[in-house]
């Protein structure tokens, strides 16, 4: 057997002994308690909630601090409201698992023992269901969770109308059973009481079902707006957003077709770092430091290589009035305040430069966007584009807040609980879009970008995940977890749609089809043009250079020149090559240029530290178990 199939095995083993712990057992453990008495009664509303009492008499075998009751939070893919929840004369305390409504009574300072009665009361609701034919009331009196005998069960159910007396079926005994030989009952108009006539075995059950005809129930309209809202506002409110983010984005986000034709030369006015921030709308390093060879070709500086690790910058005449504002603000800080006798070293600015580079960066996007005599987008776009990935927000926060109602009830402060879930949610999907969209995060983007975008990756991945795991263990697939998708797709598609409202205007437009242009000519430029060129301008090739950097094609411009070129350029020093080739050469300074952008942006760390029409035992809503503790 090969290493590799080794290991295989080894983690197949692995990952199969952990699926085996987690399934969870129905084996039920001894306990130290036997149940006496169970009485259940239970007054039913118009609006289809229980108020529900249950005295249950213990036996303990020994000291205990008390006893704990499970009741599930979801029947028929509807989620129940479990509230009003007390025990009368006895310490409480409430928890939810991801299937149960978990109530321990007792005192961890105090034990008991022997017979015990405990009166648990509480509120029961369930949203309609999903039969057009009937309603009915379908409920575990006792649940088949319970680890214990029971000797006696009685109960009556209050109903609060007349109804069809021969439409009432109680069942016991285990999980699925159809017989109501065990039980006792009497039905009237007004409701049904009964009891047990043997004894339940542990995991036995007692369940009561009535159909009534329908529209029973009557919801308040207040509930049934909540309940609206709650279980599909996220649905209209996204669907609504989709259309209108669409209808927004082809009327003021879209471009109209760009005419795009060979460009020779990069546009007029434009710099290297302001090309490399239209083409992607963003501002990455290497549109800054290719300002460096920008320079050299015009004569500012030239460019020595000392070695693979270092390299240095000569200034060969001081800025004037050709710079822009950002080129003064760099070029300045590199030979001023960091160079002496105007030279620098690569290994000067570590730790040094990066203020200057946040600051140029900053310069050129506000200089092309907030401050540009003319916009490169229209104002109305880039507005509308913000408002569109702001809203996309609510369609998943939303679902969270559904989410959370359905486990905690009606409650106002759900409204305000789910935004910080929400958010967790939202940030790591916006982060992706944003990064998605420019292409450049991960390998290009500053350290601060690419920790932030790994970081929300994992919390998005741990949330999502832990988010899912808790589903499908509570509900199954096809109960929660989809709201969710449903939500989580609706709010990347309005943040995409968000993203995209960047109309261009006329301006915009030139610009961008000069610089597809200049691109497209670098990439399919034939030979006798190029020597045409050449003849015209012997250094064409470098006045091209820095652009072919920031547009990403540097490899293939150098390809083209590989056998016109035979030396370096005159601002370049330390080539070390042999004979020149292009190709070589390039090789070099993108190695040179990755040294200067390692350096200019290094930073110090700062260290820290039911609807079938049948029933049978154990199939209704409520029901549950406990335990001791």
């Amino acid at each position: 057997m090969s290493r590799c199939s080794f290991r295989l095995g080894k983690w197949i083993l692995a990952f199969f002994i952990i699926f085996i712990a987690l399934i969870p057992l129905k084996s039920h453990a001894a306990e130290a308690f036997e149940i006496r008495d169970y009485d259940v009664k239970v007054s039913v509303g118009e609006d289809n909630a229980y108020e529900v009492v249950e005295m249950i008499n213990v036996e303990f075998s020994e000291p205990r601090h008390g006893i704990y009751r499970t009741i599930p939070l979801s029947y028929d893919g509807r989620r129940a409201k479990i509230t009003q929840i007390g025990v009368a004369g006895w310490d409480m305390k409430t928890s939810t698992d991801s299937r149960n409504l978990v109530i321990r009574i007792g005192s961890e300072d105090e034990y008991v023992s022997g017979s015990q009665t405990y009166a648990i009361s509480y509120r029961y609701a369930l949203p309609p269901d999903r039969s057009e034919e009937y309603d009915e009331f379908y409920f575990n009196l006792i649940g088949n969770e319970w680890p214990v005998s029971i000797d006696r069960v009685s109960f009556s159910v209050d109903m609060p109308k007349p109804f069809d007396t021969g439409k009432v079926s109680v069942y016991s005994g285990a999980y699925g059973s159809e017989s109501a030989d065990g039980v006792d009952f009497d039905a009237a108009t007004d409701g049904v009481s009964g009891k047990t006539l043997e004894r339940l075995s542990p995991g036995e059950s007692v369940t009561i079902r009535i159909e009534l005809e329908q529209g029973y129930f009557k919801e308040s309209l207040i509930s049934k707006l909540t309940d609206f809202f709650f279980e599909y506002a996220y649905v209209v409110l996204g669907a609504l957003l989709l259309a209108g983010g669409f209808l927004t984005w082809r009327k003021y986000g879209r471009d109209e077709r760009l005419f795009v034709a060979p460009e020779f030369y990069p546009p007029e006015n434009m710099t290297p770092a302001e090309v490399g921030y239209i083409i992607d709308s963003t501002m990455d390093n290497k549109d800054v430091t290719a300002l460096l060879i920008y320079w050299a070709s015009k004569g500012y500086i030239a460019i020595e290589e000392i070695d693979k690790r270092n390299v240095r910058f000569h200034r060969l005449k001081e800025a004037d009035d050709s710079f822009k504002p950002f080129e003064k603000i760099m070029f300045t800080s590199l030979f001023d305040e960091h160079g002496t006798d105007g030279k620098v070293e690569t290994e000067d600015l570590k730790y040094q430069f990066a203020d200057t580079i946040r600051a140029v960066k900053s310069e050129i996007s506000d200089g092309l966007t907030k401050y540009a005599e003319k916009p490169l987008y229209t104002r109305k776009s880039k507005n509308l584009g913000r408002l569109f990935k702001a809203l996309a927000f609510l369609p998943l926060y939303l679902v969270v807040a559904r989410y959370l109602n359905s486990v905690f009830g009606i409650n106002p402060t759900i409204l305000v609980s789910s935004l910080v879930p929400a958010m967790a949610l939202f940030i790591p999907i916006a982060l992706f879009i944003e990064g998605f969209k420019r292409r450049y995060v991960i390998s290009k983007g500053s350290i601060l970008v690419r920790i932030l975008f790994l970081l929300a990756i994992v919390v998005l991945g741990l949330i999502v995940g832990f988010a899912l795991y808790t589903i499908v263990k509570a509900y199954g697939v096809n109960s929660t977890m989809v709201p969710f998708i449903i939500g989580a797709a609706s709010s990347i598609g309005i943040y995409a749609l968000g993203a995209a409202m960047r109309q261009k205007t006329e301006y915009g437009k030139k610009v961008m089809e000069k610089i597809l242009g200049l691109k497209q000519f670098i990439e399919t430029a034939e030979k006798p043009k190029l020597e045409m060129l050449f003849d015209e301008n012997p250094s064409y090739f470098y006045d091209v250079l820095s652009y072919a950097v920031v547009l990403g094609v540097t490899k293939k411009w150098a390809k083209k020149f590989d056998d016109m070129l035979t030396e370096p350029p005159s601002w370049y020093y330390g080539y070390s090559g042999g004979s020149f080739r292009t190709m070589v050469f390039i090789g070099a300074m993108n190695r040179n240029l990755n040294t200067a952008s390692a350096s200019m942006i290094s930073t110090k760390s700062s260290g820290s530290g039911f609807s079938g029409g049948g029933g049978f035992s154990g199939g209704g809503a409520g029901g549950g178990g406990g335990g001791s503790w």
